[in-house]
């Protein structure tokens, strides 16, 4: 109500200001929900902690965005305890390539009067040089990313205004997100209501741990699956649902084992965490635990296909390459083929519409020493 107020206020002072709100609704998983129709853009100050991680979150947040225009907002200058402190011009470039691949636009900043200081022009000069020199790739675009990974606004009201805790289990969704960004795949997070308006575009879309979606939100994604769309279900995803048990073709089953070895096909075992045992129904097991245990589950719908993971922690960095195992086995990847060697490590992909063209946003995250790849950036 504070927001709407204050909106009002700016738009009767003159029709030409515009209202923008830092890191308000779905800027942030925290609020999933649509953008109210008296915000004109929406924004976030990533300049602080793990901004690398942030930025790369926010933007798999807003890549899907249509109905307002977005900006990310980086400090160039950080200052700490009173005095500037550089961030490297490598990490500024790479949050401003993220920026640009989520489809926003790039809003630098300093702090206080330093922008008439030399050396922090220079700085700012290089980073518009730095977008200049890819100003035919941006502009207005619409994201033609293949995975989705659902921030649900029906599970955020059931946990935020019902109180049913756990219902909106944010970390993990963004975890897997991460996860499916480093093995080569263009990830969105959408809303129930930004999912349902793009469905077209998506190849897969993945509910972790989000109790429950919308009756209209249903309907939507049982067409996508009867499509051709998978759809994958881990841990207590749409476990709120009436019909879950048809819905995944699996019985959920409370287990006693948080930690099991999941069995790959190549004879390896991966650590993961597997609260519950499940018994197959309509489902076929794709994948085992050691101790024999389905990990893995599809049930077949016409064209497509609904999954389910009996694993509801996702960890990041993910160690044990869970997500592209995961992919692997269902068939789904990847979609883009990174070389061998450290050159084609830590290298993300968006893909991104501006007509009838389709660009691709290539963003390199490693840390180098001299000039050779070395790291990610978490």
């Amino acid at each position: 109500e504070y927001r709407r107020l204050m909106a009002k206020a700016i738009h009767e002072a003159h029709d030409g200001c515009l209202y923008t709100s830092n890191h308000s609704w779905r800027f942030r998983s925290k609020d999933p929900r649509d953008v109210p129709e008296f915000v004109d853009t929406i924004s976030g100050d990533l300049s602080h902690g793990p901004a690398l991680r942030m930025t790369r979150l926010s933007g798999m947040q807003i890549s899907p965005e249509t109905r307002v225009p977005t900006d990310i907002m980086h400090n160039i200058m950080n200052v700490s305890h009173g005095k500037r402190q550089s961030v490297s011009l490598r990490r500024i470039e790479q949050m401003g390539g993220l920026t640009f691949a989520a489809g926003g636009a790039w809003f630098l900043w300093v702090p206080g009067s330093t922008i008439v200081q030399k050396d922090v022009q220079e700085r700012a000069r290089h980073c518009a040089d730095f977008a200049q020199a890819r100003k035919r790739a941006l502009g207005k675009t619409t994201s033609l990313n293949s995975v989705a990974v659902l921030l649900s606004e029906a599970s955020w009201h059931r946990d935020m205004v019902a109180g049913v805790k756990g219902s909106y289990d944010t970390t993990n969704s963004e975890n897997l997100a991460l996860a499916l960004q480093d093995a080569g795949y263009g990830v969105d997070m959408p809303n129930e209501d930004i999912l349902r308006d793009q469905l077209d575009h998506y190849r897969v879309v993945f509910i972790v741990n989000q109790h429950v979606v919308a009756d209209v939100t249903r309907v939507a994604l049982d067409r996508f699956v009867r499509g051709g769309g998978t759809l994958v279900v881990l841990g207590t995803g749409l476990a709120a649902m009436p019909d879950v048990c048809d819905l995944l073709g699996v019985r959920l089953i409370a287990g006693e084992h948080p930690v099991r070895q999941l069995q790959t096909a190549d004879g390896g075992l991966l650590p993961v965490p597997a609260d519950y045992l499940c018994q197959p129904l309509s489902a076929h097991v794709l994948a085992e635990f050691d101790d024999g245990t389905p990990a893995l589950m599809a049930r077949s719908v016409e064209r497509g296909r609904i999954a389910y993971v009996a694993c509801p922690t996702v960890s990041y960095p993910d160690e044990t390459a869970l997500a592209a195992w995961l992919m692997r086995t269902l068939g789904l990847g990847p979609q883009v083929a990174l070389g061998g060697g450290t050159d084609g490590m830590h290298l993300l992909f968006s893909q991104r519409r501006n007509g009838s063209a389709v660009i691709i946003h290539i963003t390199d995250l490693a840390s180098r020493v001299n000039g050779r790849p070395v790291e990610a950036a978490q």
